[in-house]
């Protein structure tokens, strides 16, 4: 057992803000009349929030789509997979993530994924509001 984490522990690698997340999202209903919201839902963005940040930006589409597909009796799992569409902007996503990982043993400046954001931003902001929307 761990008594003094100065001691007991071997660290091998610090990792903060971590999160299961999907490459093949949205994950398809596997039975019919269930529909997974949220993290369970596997609609993420790696960056911010996860299922829970997708939920939110999601949820009047999603609430909407939900009664409509309720009212009409639309509760196969072929059909509830639509409400829970793969969205593109998911790609840019991943891509971003993809960019400021860094691997184990790899050398990396510490300032190196703060530099990225800041570039990427910037170029956003450059390309005006419709960008950002």
């Amino acid at each position: 057992s761990i008594q003094d984490v100065e001691t007991d522990l071997d660290v091998k690698r610090v990792l903060f803000a971590f999160f299961p997340t999907y490459t093949d999202s949205p994950l398809k209903p596997m039975w019919s009349r269930l529909l997974a919201v949220g993290d369970a839902s596997g609609i993420q963005s790696p960056l911010s929030f996860g299922g829970f940040g997708a939920l939110t930006r999601h949820l009047d589409r999603i609430s909407g789509a939900i009664s409509e597909a309720v009212e009409n009796d639309l509760l196969h799992k072929s059909e509830l997979g639509e409400i829970n569409a793969y969205t593109p902007n998911l790609s840019a996503a991943w891509m971003f993530q993809k960019a400021m990982s860094i691997r184990m043993k790899q050398n990396v400046d510490p300032k190196f994924v703060n530099r990225l954001l800041a570039v990427n931003f910037d170029q956003m902001d450059d390309m005006g509001e419709i960008t950002i929307k």
